[in-house]
């Protein structure tokens, strides 16, 4: 039932370059990745192995060794940097070989592009690269009633999403015989959550080491791995295909998906965007539906497109010509205000009074044409009457009258 990975695969389509590293009794190394990858323990001997910078004379007692891969890769798998001493207790307590022997590890180990997953708890994977190893099945089973046995690795994705499996197998030789080197070894199991289908995981030596595994159809998958004895290998995983896209809050668009291609559009119009998934990411332009004046700008031009009653040349002189009869309106109207304005505020000419200064005229007696001196002197010295107060209104000039303030005695011959 092992399904291929028929998918392109963002996947380590190279094996990763090998590091060596022999370290000598009473000596410490240092091994060392660059940034963003993590060190991965291939192989790792402990003994009196053979000759080497630690050993330079053979003396008939090579070939007394122990494997401590899996106790280097407990220290330093996952990491950046680790430090290893021949000196430590927990390796100097493996030494296989007679004592006075020259002991030393000689290891190689991979830097490799991905982080390492844990078993036993649900861990969310990206489209960044991740792993497991053979090496962790040492912890056990986590459920001893899970209907699989091994150990679990639970993986899950963000919805729309799935996940892709391959194998990078570091082991560098086998137990089996070369009859059954062309077999494959079932080393655990791979369960799509979606389906509720069961999937082995074989290891086979007739591959190449980095090779795909299955391809999930949902976005929740379990990974069980067997204990295994010198198979080493890795389990990479990582999730492809873009996620769902999610409407926005105001609910104004219909978001329907065809596998790799999606169709947003609009429900208050006809808009409509195709999206297309390349990789992880959608690729298209969503435009706006919140746009509530499309029916307005519809209408005003259907009005601009119906026919007009008169020709627009007409419509338009009689319009400056309304405009100018108006304007000629509102000035005359303005001068005639203005004049009115003036001539009530004091502009009108003032009342001449000249002639009420004049001494008032002597009256003659019947037939007599001479006056007393006497007369006359007291008619000069006679005031001269007041004369009138103005009136505001020029209509009661004809009216006024003068009034003597002080009566005047005439006497005649």
């Amino acid at each position: 039932m092992d399904r291929p990975c028929n998918c392109k695969c963002n996947k380590i389509n190279i094996f990763p370059p090998e590091h060596r590293a022999t370290i000598c009794v009473y000596q410490e190394h240092s091994l060392q990745c660059p940034k963003q990858q993590s060190l991965v323990i291939r192989s790792a001997e402990y003994g009196h192995i053979g000759i080497s910078e630690c050993i330079e004379v053979d003396t008939g007692h090579f070939g007394c060794k122990v494997d401590v891969a899996s106790v280097l890769e407990s220290r330093c798998s996952g990491k950046t940097s680790c430090s290893i001493s021949v000196s430590d207790e927990s390796i100097r307590e493996l030494n296989p070989c007679r004592k006075g022997l020259d002991v030393f590890i000689q290891l190689t180990y991979l830097c490799i592009d991905a982080k390492p997953l844990l078993p036993c708890q649900p861990q969310m994977v990206t489209s960044k690269l991740s792993y497991i190893s053979s090496r962790q099945t040492s912890v056990g089973s986590c459920n001893s009633q899970a209907h699989i046995g091994g150990t679990q690795f639970f993986f899950k994705t963000t919805p729309g999403q799935q996940l892709q499996f391959s194998m990078l197998r570091l082991s560098t030789s086998s137990t089996s015989s070369g009859r059954h080197n062309h077999t494959a070894t079932q080393v655990g199991y791979i369960v799509d959550e979606g389906q509720d289908e069961v999937y082995p995981i074989e290891l086979s030596h007739r591959r190449h080491p980095m090779h795909p595994l299955l391809k999930s159809t949902s976005n929740e998958v379990t990974v069980s791995l067997l204990a295994t004895e010198h198979q080493h290998f890795l389990i990479l995983v990582q999730a492809f295909g873009c996620q769902d896209l999610k409407p926005p809050k105001k609910d104004t668009m219909l978001i329907e998906r065809h596998g790799d291609t999606t169709v947003v559009s609009c429900k208050n119009s006809k808009k409509m965007w195709n999206l297309k998934c390349i990789g992880v990411h959608w690729s298209g332009v969503i435009g706006n539906c919140s746009d509530a004046s499309q029916p307005v700008v519809r209408a005003v031009v259907n009005v601009a497109a119906a026919n007009l009653a008169l020709p627009k040349d007409i419509i338009l002189m009689t319009i400056v010509g309304l405009t100018v009869v108006l304007a000629l309106v509102i000035v005359t109207v303005g001068y005639v205000c203005y004049k009115r304005s003036m001539e009530n505020i004091g502009m009108e000419p003032l009342l001449d009074v000249s002639e009420y200064n004049k001494a008032p005229a002597l009256p003659t007696k019947r037939g007599s044409t001479l006056l007393r001196g006497t007369l006359h002197r007291q008619s000069l010295a006679a005031e001269a009457p007041v004369p009138p107060p103005l009136r505001n209104n020029p209509q009661d000039l004809n009216n006024a009258t003068i009034r003597l303030n002080h009566p005047q005695t005439v006497n005649l011959l």
